[in-house]
């Protein structure tokens, strides 16, 4: 178990390759992002929103933000 900010997160591995499958197969199309190269990691929150967004930028320059992200 991991401890963040005061919570508990459980870990749980899992094969790689069944899950990109897994993601792929039911994902829309361009969801999933295969050989993309990742320059940077950050998180934002928006005005008057709790949550956090993750926001991943690319080599190409590309920023995709999203409440959930799969990194290798």
């Amino acid at each position: 178990f991991l401890q963040k900010r005061g919570e508990e997160v459980r870990v749980r591995a899992l094969d790689r390759k069944a899950l990109l499958e897994a993601l792929a197969e039911e994902l829309p199309p361009g969801t999933v992002r295969f050989s993309c190269k990742l320059v940077s990691i950050d998180t934002e929150r928006a005005a008057g929103d709790s949550s956090e967004t993750v926001v991943l930028g690319l080599d190409d320059g590309t920023v995709i933000r999203a409440k959930v992200h799969l990194c290798h």
